[in-house]
């Protein structure tokens, strides 16, 4: 088997996300509507974080993943995402919760590496599968803005996949030595992995997931999952702090 930076760097290559992320927000929803459908890794997260009471800012909320889970206990909660289509798409999903929430809950257009937010003025940062699809010098842009607009005692959250799973095995990602590609957060960022939350993900049929993981993963992911149809994968969730 090649070395797991041969691995990665082939992935990079051939996988979508970001292209599906700014041009099929739906097929990007789809995949979320799947990620850890009992929300164990944001539940876990909240409770490790404490975000409950806090000013919290929010790093590529998507289609409002983590903003759903967190936002209702928060003080304030501001969320972010670059992709105005996106956006557009969190603002449908989040209405009822935008509405309860009035002014405490808002959702910006924004890039997390030149935050739109006073210094030292929220209490967390958070973000969910953000930083790993950033270039190197992006992500350090955006953890040096995280630290800039934290609070004293503030904190960075991060909800990241590990090395391990059958999610990362269809990947061709599996890492014997357990961070994988969230390497990264710990050797260059400084952070440090919390926990490891154990998950799935859990599609409404098989042929979703073949349809949803094939246009982000690659024709053969798609090939594997017509092969051997299954609708639940097993995901490996680590939540890294700063």
């Amino acid at each position: 088997m090649a070395a797991f930076s041969e691995r990665l760097a082939a992935a990079r290559v051939r996988e979508r996300w970001t292209r599906v992320y700014r041009e099929e927000p739906e097929v990007f929803r789809a995949f979320e509507a799947a990620e850890d459908p009992g929300g164990l890794a944001a539940e876990r997260l909240r409770e490790l974080a404490g975000t409950d009471g806090r000013r919290v800012l929010e790093l590529g909320c998507g289609t409002g993943w983590l903003t759903r889970r967190l936002a209702p206990g928060a003080a304030s909660y501001l969320a972010l995402d670059a992709s105005a289509s996106m956006l557009e798409l969190a603002r449908h999903e989040l209405a009822d919760l935008t509405q309860e929430r009035r002014g405490l809950l808002q959702l910006k257009r924004g890039r997390a590496e030149r935050l739109p937010v006073l210094g030292g003025s929220v209490e967390r940062v958070v973000a969910s599968w953000v930083l790993l699809d950033l270039r190197p010098a992006v992500r350090a842009a955006a953890a040096a803005e995280a630290r800039r607009v934290l609070a004293p005692g503030g904190q960075l959250w991060l909800v990241e996949n590990v090395g391990t799973s059958e999610f990362q095995e269809l990947r061709g990602l599996v890492d014997d030595a357990g961070l994988g590609e969230a390497r990264p957060l710990v050797e260059d960022l400084g952070l440090e992995l919390c926990e490891v939350v154990e998950t799935e993900l859990r599609f409404e049929s098989p042929a979703a997931a073949a349809r949803v993981l094939g246009a982000i993963l690659g024709d053969e992911v798609r090939a594997e999952l017509e092969r051997r149809p299954r609708a639940r994968i097993g995901l490996d969730v680590g939540l890294f702090s700063s």
